[in-house]
Protein backbone atom coordinates (compact mmCIF):
# COMPACT_ATOMS: atom_id res chain seq x y z
CA UNK A 1 0.00 0.00 0.00
CA UNK A 2 1.27 3.46 -0.86
CA UNK A 3 1.97 5.90 2.00
CA UNK A 4 -0.95 8.28 2.78
CA UNK A 5 -1.41 11.01 0.21
CA UNK A 6 1.03 9.46 -2.28
CA UNK A 7 -0.32 7.68 -5.34
CA UNK A 8 2.78 7.45 -7.52
CA UNK A 9 5.08 5.55 -5.16
CA UNK A 10 6.47 2.24 -6.43
CA UNK A 11 8.26 -0.70 -4.78
CA UNK A 12 12.06 -0.57 -4.72
CA UNK A 13 13.75 -3.48 -6.45
CA UNK A 14 16.45 -3.56 -3.78
CA UNK A 15 14.75 -3.16 -0.38
CA UNK A 16 11.15 -3.90 -1.38
CA UNK A 17 9.73 -0.80 0.30
CA UNK A 18 7.16 1.28 -1.58
CA UNK A 19 9.63 4.13 -1.48
CA UNK A 20 10.32 5.10 -5.10
CA UNK A 21 8.47 8.36 -5.43
CA UNK A 22 7.58 9.95 -8.75
CA UNK A 23 10.57 10.19 -11.09
CA UNK A 24 13.22 10.48 -8.37
CA UNK A 25 16.54 8.79 -9.11
CA UNK A 26 16.74 6.77 -5.88
CA UNK A 27 14.73 4.92 -3.29
CA UNK A 28 14.00 7.11 -0.28
CA UNK A 29 14.41 4.18 2.12
CA UNK A 30 17.65 2.55 0.92
CA UNK A 31 19.14 5.12 -1.50
CA UNK A 32 19.38 2.49 -4.26
CA UNK A 33 20.83 2.62 -6.89
CA UNK A 34 22.88 5.72 -5.98
CA UNK A 35 24.63 4.02 -3.04
CA UNK A 36 25.58 0.77 -4.74
CA UNK A 37 29.17 2.03 -5.14
CA UNK A 38 29.37 3.57 -1.67
CA UNK A 39 32.92 4.95 -1.20
CA UNK A 40 33.06 3.89 2.46
CA UNK A 41 32.31 0.29 1.46
CA UNK A 42 34.94 0.40 -1.28
CA UNK A 43 37.46 1.67 1.29
CA UNK A 44 36.68 -1.13 3.75
CA UNK A 45 36.93 -3.74 1.01
CA UNK A 46 40.40 -2.76 -0.15
CA UNK A 47 42.74 -5.78 0.12
CA UNK A 48 45.02 -4.09 2.66
CA UNK A 49 42.08 -3.31 4.95
CA UNK A 50 40.62 -6.82 4.69
CA UNK A 51 43.97 -8.53 5.27
CA UNK A 52 44.75 -6.36 8.30
CA UNK A 53 41.33 -7.03 9.83
CA UNK A 54 41.70 -10.77 9.22
CA UNK A 55 45.09 -10.70 10.95
CA UNK A 56 43.68 -8.88 13.98
CA UNK A 57 40.77 -11.33 14.12
CA UNK A 58 43.05 -14.37 14.02
CA UNK A 59 45.27 -12.90 16.73
CA UNK A 60 42.22 -12.25 18.93
CA UNK A 61 40.96 -15.81 18.43
CA UNK A 62 44.35 -17.26 19.33
CA UNK A 63 44.56 -15.07 22.43
CA UNK A 64 41.05 -16.09 23.45
CA UNK A 65 41.95 -19.75 23.03
CA UNK A 66 44.98 -19.31 25.27
CA UNK A 67 42.90 -17.50 27.90
CA UNK A 68 40.21 -20.17 27.85
CA UNK A 69 37.43 -17.93 26.52
CA UNK A 70 37.12 -19.32 22.99
CA UNK A 71 33.51 -20.35 23.57
CA UNK A 72 32.60 -16.86 24.77
CA UNK A 73 34.33 -15.31 21.78
CA UNK A 74 32.36 -17.53 19.42
CA UNK A 75 29.11 -16.45 21.08
CA UNK A 76 30.18 -12.80 20.81
CA UNK A 77 30.84 -13.36 17.13
CA UNK A 78 27.38 -14.82 16.60
CA UNK A 79 25.74 -11.99 18.55
CA UNK A 80 27.62 -9.42 16.45
CA UNK A 81 26.43 -11.14 13.26
CA UNK A 82 22.86 -10.39 14.32
CA UNK A 83 23.39 -6.73 15.18
CA UNK A 84 21.57 -3.80 13.61
CA UNK A 85 22.40 -0.16 12.93
CA UNK A 86 20.58 2.16 15.35
CA UNK A 87 20.29 5.94 14.99
CA UNK A 88 19.18 8.01 17.98
CA UNK A 89 17.31 11.25 17.41
CA UNK A 90 15.32 13.77 19.47
CA UNK A 91 11.55 13.27 19.67
CA UNK A 92 10.85 16.24 17.42
CA UNK A 93 13.09 14.97 14.63
CA UNK A 94 11.52 11.50 14.79
CA UNK A 95 8.05 13.07 14.69
CA UNK A 96 8.99 15.04 11.57
CA UNK A 97 10.39 11.92 9.92
CA UNK A 98 7.15 10.01 10.46
CA UNK A 99 4.68 12.79 9.69
CA UNK A 100 6.14 14.13 6.44
CA UNK A 101 6.52 11.76 3.51
CA UNK A 102 9.24 13.98 2.07
CA UNK A 103 11.37 14.02 5.25
CA UNK A 104 14.79 12.36 5.06
CA UNK A 105 17.38 11.72 7.73
CA UNK A 106 20.63 13.03 6.31
CA UNK A 107 24.28 13.73 7.13
CA UNK A 108 25.15 16.55 9.51
CA UNK A 109 27.00 18.65 6.92
CA UNK A 110 24.19 18.47 4.37
CA UNK A 111 21.52 19.46 6.90
CA UNK A 112 23.50 22.39 8.29
CA UNK A 113 24.48 23.75 4.88
CA UNK A 114 20.87 23.48 3.69
CA UNK A 115 19.74 25.45 6.72
CA UNK A 116 17.58 22.58 7.96
CA UNK A 117 19.40 22.45 11.29
CA UNK A 118 21.79 24.73 13.13
CA UNK A 119 25.48 23.85 13.42
CA UNK A 120 26.84 22.46 16.67
CA UNK A 121 28.89 24.82 18.87
CA UNK A 122 31.91 26.02 16.90
CA UNK A 123 34.50 23.72 18.50
CA UNK A 124 32.27 20.65 18.06
CA UNK A 125 31.47 21.70 14.49
CA UNK A 126 35.17 22.06 13.63
CA UNK A 127 36.00 18.65 15.07
CA UNK A 128 33.07 16.97 13.35
CA UNK A 129 33.96 18.30 9.92
CA UNK A 130 37.69 17.64 10.38
CA UNK A 131 37.15 14.04 11.48
CA UNK A 132 34.71 13.37 8.64
CA UNK A 133 37.15 14.74 6.07
CA UNK A 134 40.08 12.73 7.44
CA UNK A 135 38.04 9.56 7.09
CA UNK A 136 36.39 10.03 3.71
CA UNK A 137 37.64 13.24 2.10
CA UNK A 138 35.12 14.71 -0.32
CA UNK A 139 32.66 11.89 0.30
CA UNK A 140 32.39 12.68 4.01
CA UNK A 141 29.32 14.87 3.51
CA UNK A 142 27.33 11.82 2.40
CA UNK A 143 27.90 9.75 5.56
CA UNK A 144 25.25 9.17 8.22
CA UNK A 145 26.41 7.83 11.59
CA UNK A 146 24.79 5.09 13.67
CA UNK A 147 25.75 2.61 16.39
CA UNK A 148 25.98 -1.16 16.21
CA UNK A 149 23.39 -2.68 18.56
CA UNK A 150 22.45 -6.20 19.57
CA UNK A 151 19.08 -5.28 21.09
CA UNK A 152 17.76 -2.26 19.18
CA UNK A 153 18.87 0.22 21.83
CA UNK A 154 21.31 2.90 20.70
CA UNK A 155 23.15 5.89 22.12
CA UNK A 156 20.89 7.75 24.56
CA UNK A 157 23.25 10.70 24.44
CA UNK A 158 22.19 11.51 20.86
CA UNK A 159 18.43 11.41 21.37
CA UNK A 160 15.59 9.73 23.21
CA UNK A 161 14.14 7.92 20.18
CA UNK A 162 15.93 4.82 18.90
CA UNK A 163 15.56 4.06 15.18
CA UNK A 164 16.59 0.47 14.43
CA UNK A 165 17.18 0.31 10.69
CA UNK A 166 16.19 -2.45 8.29
CA UNK A 167 19.27 -4.42 7.31
CA UNK A 168 18.17 -4.55 3.67
CA UNK A 169 18.00 -0.75 3.57
CA UNK A 170 21.49 -0.07 4.88
CA UNK A 171 23.74 -3.16 4.85
CA UNK A 172 24.99 -2.80 1.27
CA UNK A 173 26.06 0.82 1.88
CA UNK A 174 27.40 0.53 5.44
CA UNK A 175 30.76 0.04 7.10
CA UNK A 176 31.72 -0.27 10.76
CA UNK A 177 34.54 1.56 12.54
CA UNK A 178 35.94 0.10 15.75
CA UNK A 179 34.91 3.07 17.90
CA UNK A 180 33.60 6.60 17.88
CA UNK A 181 35.43 8.32 15.00
CA UNK A 182 36.47 11.25 17.26
CA UNK A 183 38.19 8.89 19.67
CA UNK A 184 39.63 6.83 16.81
CA UNK A 185 41.36 9.85 15.30
CA UNK A 186 42.75 10.95 18.65
CA UNK A 187 43.91 7.48 19.72
CA UNK A 188 45.80 6.91 16.46
CA UNK A 189 47.01 10.53 16.19
CA UNK A 190 45.71 10.79 12.64
CA UNK A 191 46.47 13.94 10.68
CA UNK A 192 46.06 14.94 7.00
CA UNK A 193 49.57 13.70 6.23
CA UNK A 194 49.14 10.26 7.79
CA UNK A 195 47.31 7.32 6.21
CA UNK A 196 44.46 5.66 8.06
CA UNK A 197 45.60 2.63 10.06
CA UNK A 198 44.34 -0.60 8.52
CA UNK A 199 42.28 -3.30 10.17
CA UNK A 200 39.95 -1.08 12.21
CA UNK A 201 37.19 -0.74 9.63
CA UNK A 202 34.96 -3.52 8.33
CA UNK A 203 32.31 -4.06 5.70
CA UNK A 204 28.88 -4.89 7.11
CA UNK A 205 29.44 -8.59 6.46
CA UNK A 206 32.69 -8.54 8.48
CA UNK A 207 31.40 -6.57 11.46
CA UNK A 208 31.57 -9.68 13.69
CA UNK A 209 35.32 -10.02 13.01
CA UNK A 210 35.85 -6.41 14.01
CA UNK A 211 33.83 -6.92 17.21
CA UNK A 212 35.96 -9.93 18.20
CA UNK A 213 39.22 -8.13 17.36
CA UNK A 214 38.21 -5.14 19.48
CA UNK A 215 36.60 -6.86 22.46
CA UNK A 216 38.53 -10.12 22.96
CA UNK A 217 40.41 -8.81 26.02
CA UNK A 218 37.11 -7.90 27.68
CA UNK A 219 35.55 -11.34 27.27
CA UNK A 220 35.66 -13.40 30.44
CA UNK A 221 34.86 -17.04 31.08
CA UNK A 222 31.16 -17.91 31.55
CA UNK A 223 29.87 -14.52 30.47
CA UNK A 224 26.13 -14.45 29.75
CA UNK A 225 24.93 -13.44 26.28
CA UNK A 226 23.44 -10.26 27.78
CA UNK A 227 26.87 -9.30 29.14
CA UNK A 228 28.50 -9.97 25.78
CA UNK A 229 25.87 -7.79 24.09
CA UNK A 230 26.65 -4.94 26.46
CA UNK A 231 30.29 -5.10 25.42
CA UNK A 232 29.18 -4.02 21.95
CA UNK A 233 27.39 -0.89 23.17
CA UNK A 234 27.30 0.98 26.46
CA UNK A 235 25.49 4.30 26.76
CA UNK A 236 24.19 6.10 29.82
CA UNK A 237 23.56 9.47 28.21
CA UNK A 238 27.09 10.87 28.23
CA UNK A 239 28.87 11.04 24.87
CA UNK A 240 32.30 11.01 26.49
CA UNK A 241 31.63 7.69 28.19
CA UNK A 242 29.73 6.03 25.32
CA UNK A 243 31.44 2.86 24.10
CA UNK A 244 30.32 1.36 20.82
CA UNK A 245 31.21 0.34 17.28
CA UNK A 246 30.29 3.14 14.89
CA UNK A 247 28.28 2.42 11.73
CA UNK A 248 28.83 4.61 8.67
CA UNK A 249 25.94 4.67 6.20
CA UNK A 250 26.31 6.24 2.77
CA UNK A 251 23.34 8.45 2.00
CA UNK A 252 19.97 9.34 3.44
CA UNK A 253 16.97 7.29 4.57
CA UNK A 254 13.32 7.92 5.41
CA UNK A 255 10.90 6.34 7.90
CA UNK A 256 10.46 3.34 5.61
CA UNK A 257 14.04 2.26 6.41
CA UNK A 258 13.14 1.90 10.10
CA UNK A 259 12.43 -1.65 11.27
CA UNK A 260 11.60 -0.75 14.84
CA UNK A 261 11.15 2.48 16.75
CA UNK A 262 11.68 2.85 20.50
CA UNK A 263 10.32 5.90 22.28
CA UNK A 264 11.24 7.28 25.73
CA UNK A 265 9.35 5.99 28.76
CA UNK A 266 8.88 9.51 30.07
CA UNK A 267 8.56 12.90 28.39
CA UNK A 268 9.89 16.31 29.39
CA UNK A 269 6.61 18.13 28.67
CA UNK A 270 3.05 17.70 27.37
CA UNK A 271 3.98 18.64 23.79
CA UNK A 272 6.61 15.90 23.66
CA UNK A 273 4.11 13.43 25.14
CA UNK A 274 1.66 14.21 22.31
CA UNK A 275 4.39 13.70 19.70
CA UNK A 276 5.41 10.39 21.27
CA UNK A 277 1.82 9.10 21.16
CA UNK A 278 1.56 10.12 17.51
CA UNK A 279 4.92 8.48 16.79
CA UNK A 280 3.82 5.17 18.29
CA UNK A 281 0.59 5.26 16.28
CA UNK A 282 2.24 6.15 12.99
CA UNK A 283 5.11 3.70 13.46
CA UNK A 284 2.62 0.93 14.14
CA UNK A 285 0.67 1.81 10.99
CA UNK A 286 3.93 1.77 9.00
CA UNK A 287 4.94 -1.62 10.38
CA UNK A 288 7.79 -0.32 12.54
CA UNK A 289 6.12 -0.09 15.92
CA UNK A 290 7.83 -0.38 19.27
Amino acid sequence: MNPPGVTEAKPCEHCGQVARYGIEDRCRACNYPIAQWAPNVQLAQQPGQVEALDARFRTACQSGEERGVAEGLERLKQIAKGTAAVVNVPVGLAYDLYTRNSALYGPYAVLTEAGVRSPSPVDDDRRRRAVDSLLYGGYSEKIVYAALSADGSGLHSYGAVHLELEEKAVAYRSTVLEENSYHFMERHDISPGKPLPKGYMASWEDRSKLAVAKLEKQVEAEMEDSELSRLLLRSVGDRQSDRFLEVHIYGTFNYQAVRRLRTPRSCVNDVEAVMVRALVERAGAAGGGP
